[in-house]
């Protein structure tokens, strides 16, 4: 039922060919050293542990479940208030991906309204790039690194330090989506599909929208039909009634499970599928149709690909 991003995909990178843009360049004259400026603050709110029916649709644009529904039970968690900025971005990794700058449009020209850069969403980002950005953001806060990863020397070592990981793969990396989280670890990390759902619902709040926080795509969702070819400044539209933006539209979201269909059964704190070939991607984007930032819909790409509408947020325990 649900429709993967092959097609989109290959749109976008035809269409980078022909502006002239490399998804793996940066834009930055930055050193990727990692050092962070002091500008990363990375809001949180708490979304308090609950029970819901991940795949139920709700609200009054509703078109369908995503099946089979079933029942997931959650601990806990923080999530961040706001997508992953292209200034946190850099204060961190030290060099500038995305393709937006503020002034420019999808298909070339010069944008009617300037926004500052660094309120835009990073994007041209791909899931191993997350996973290193919150490793990294994690040393920077003191906190334990969640993702551990076999070495690039030595496949028996593992370690939490980025450096350690080798060079960022360019396609599909066997070593890399062997990547595990540290039971107890403090830090962040890409959210489950189920915890982004029940975020996206407004966690216990009682939410019954169809997108997150409205039954009107355009009160909470940078689409195709309003964005005018370009991401915007996160936390421009309305929140949801825990007061997390953009959950609906403005740039997809990588969460950690690899793609699987549903299973019924009532499950506790689950991380997906076992393993994999894409991941998935949650909330809808710039440059797709409104009804796709459906809190219950489901995408998924490959975890080296980076595009222009693609980004992520992140949790703590």
């Amino acid at each position: 039922m649900e429709k993967k991003l092959r097609i989109i995909a290959a749109v976008v990178v035809i269409g980078l060919i022909m502006v002239g843009c490399d998804e793996s360049a940066s834009n930055g004259n930055g050193n990727g050293n990692g050092y962070d400026n002091g500008h990363t603050p990375i809001e949180m709110v708490r979304v308090e542990g609950g029970t819901f029916e991940l795949g139920r649709e709700l609200g009054g644009h509703a078109s369908g479940d995503t099946t089979p529904v079933s029942t997931v039970t959650l601990t806990g968690f923080y999530m961040g208030k706001f997508l992953v900025t292209q200034g946190e971005w850099y204060d961190v990794m030290g060099n500038r991906p995305s393709f937006f700058t503020g002034t420019n449009i999808w298909g070339g020209g010069t944008a009617p309204e300037t926004f500052d850069r660094r309120d835009l969403p990073v994007e041209r980002v791909s899931w191993y790039d997350a996973i290193v950005f919150a490793n990294r953001l994690s040393e920077l806060r003191g906190l334990t690194p969640a993702y551990e990863m076999q070495t690039a020397a030595n496949t028996s070592e593992w370690s939490t330090d980025p450096a350690t990981w080798g060079a960022l793969p360019m396609s599909n990396n066997a070593r890399w989506n062997n990547v595990r989280v540290i039971t107890g670890s403090t830090g962040y990390r890409l959210p489950t599909e189920a915890q982004w759902e029940f975020a996206a619902k407004g966690g216990n709040e009682g939410e019954t929208y169809t997108f997150s926080g409205s039954n009107d795509a355009d009160e909470v969702a940078w689409h195709n039909g309003n964005s005018g070819g370009r991401t915007r400044p996160v936390g421009t539209l309305a929140p949801n009634g825990l007061g997390i933006y953009d959950m609906s539209g403005n740039v997809w979201e990588w969460v950690w499970d690899w793609w699987g269909s549903y299973t019924s059964e009532a499950k506790t704190d689950p991380t997906g599928a076992s393993s994999g070939t894409d991941r998935v991607l949650r909330s809808g984007c710039w440059n797709v149709a409104g009804v796709n930032s459906r809190s219950v819909n489901r995408q998924t790409a490959l975890p080296d690909n980076r595009f222009t509408y693609i980004g992520f947020r992140l949790v703590r325990p």
